[in-house]
C-alpha cells in the first residue's frame, strides 16, 4: 500500500483507529526501506559505482514518507473536526425544545455535511434571527419562496419564509408556522 492510497476518509473513532493502524504499518515499512536504501547507497558510493538511480529511488521513498506524515496530520485534523462537530450538535440539541416567535426571515436548506456524516449531522439547517439550527425534519405550514445564490460556494439555494414562528421539538424536528 502506498501513501497515495491512504487519504483519511473515516467517519468515527473506530475508523480513525483502523486508519492509524494501517498508517503505522506503512510508515514502518517506509522507514525500514529508507534505512536500507541509505546503507546500499553509501556502499555503492564507497565502491565507486554509479549511484544516480539509487539516489532517485531514495528521494522517492523520502517523498513518500513526507506524504505519509502529511496524511497523519490530515487524519488528526479530520478526527478533531468530527469530534467538535458531534460535540457542537449535541450541545445545540440540548437546548431543544425551542420556540422563536416573530421571526422576520427564516431560511432552511439541505446540509451537505449530512452526506459525509449521516450518523452525526442532521439533514437540514434552519436559519432564524442570526442563528443556525441543525434539525432532522422541517414542516412548513406557511407560504414560502425560493432564494437562489449561484455565486455562493456553499449554499446555492434555500427556502425562505417571511414572518413566522419556529418551533423545534426535543427530537430536533422543526415546525414553521
Amino acid at each position: 500500500m502506498s501513501a497515495f492510497g491512504m487519504k483519511p476518509s473515516f467517519k468515527d473513532r473506530e475508523g480513525y483507529d483502523n486508519w492509524i493502524r494501517g498508517w503505522k504499518k506503512l510508515y514502518a515499512r517506509l522507514t525500514v526501506s529508507i534505512r536500507e536504501m541509505r546503507r546500499e547507497l553509501k556502499a555503492a558510493q564507497r565502491a565507486g559505482k554509479d549511484t544516480s538511480q539509487a539516489q532517485r529511488d531514495l528521494q522517492q521513498e523520502r517523498a513518500m514518507a513526507t506524504k505519509a506524515m502529511d496524511l497523519l496530520n490530515d487524519a488528526k485534523v479530520r478526527m478533531h473536526s468530527i469530534t467538535e462537530l458531534r460535540k457542537g450538535i449535541q450541545e445545540q440539541h440540548a437546548t431543544f425544545p425551542l420556540e422563536i416567535e416573530n421571526v422576520r426571515n427564516m431560511d432552511f436548506h439541505f446540509n451537505k455535511k449530512h452526506l459525509e456524516f449521516p450518523d452525526i449531522v442532521p439533514m437540514w439547517i434552519v436559519k432564524a434571527k442570526g442563528q443556525s439550527f441543525y434539525v432532522n425534519h422541517v414542516d412548513c405550514n406557511t407560504p414560502w419562496t425560493t432564494r437562489e445564490q449561484p455565486d455562493n460556494p456553499s449554499t446555492k439555494g434555500a427556502i425562505r419564509i417571511r414572518r413566522g414562528t419556529l418551533r423545534i421539538d426535543a427530537q430536533a424536528n422543526a415546525v414553521i408556522d
